[in-house]
């Protein structure tokens, strides 16, 4: 019963059991490859919510925000290596690049939540004034981390 209530609150599992249970070894890395990133997320986001300084929590959610985006965008560029490399099928390349970004997003949305659980509007903006390129003031699905990486994001 758990694991079936756990399945319908993230949507890509099933596609994550077809990797998993897939004759494709590139398919079944990239399953482990998500656990890790899962398990990697729920051991920071416990880490954070027990630290006492909020200035460390604040700076703990940022690189916990970064850490997702190298992710996914490593994610990208291996799924691209992968298709040259011809390791992966047509329905997979779209269907792995489906499960990254909901995946992504999901990662995204637990980080903004945590932020606003733990830190005040006034906190936030605080950080903004000290340094306006910091991302967790938005709730933009595509956050700005920095002039230059907006502009990297512009030309994908």
């Amino acid at each position: 019963m758990e694991t079936t209530g756990r399945a319908r609150h993230f949507p890509v599992r099933h596609n994550l059991d077809e990797f998993d249970g897939s004759d494709n070894e590139y398919l079944n890395a990239q399953y482990k490859l998500f656990r890790r990133r899962l398990v990697e997320l729920y051991h920071n986001m416990g880490r954070i919510l027990n630290m006492e300084d909020q200035e460390g929590q604040y700076r703990s959610l940022l690189t916990t925000f970064v850490q997702i985006e190298a992710a996914d965008n490593r994610f990208i560029k291996n799924t691209l290596n992968a298709v040259a490399e011809q390791k992966i099928q047509e329905m997979e390349i779209a269907s792995l690049l489906l499960v990254n970004r909901l995946f992504t997003q999901s990662c995204r949305m637990q980080i903004y939540s945590m932020k606003d659980l733990l830190l005040s509007q006034e906190q936030v903006n605080t950080k903004i004034r000290r340094n306006p390129c910091v991302f967790l003031c938005t709730r933009d699905p595509n956050p700005v981390m920095a002039p230059a990486d907006f502009e990297e994001r512009r030309r994908l």
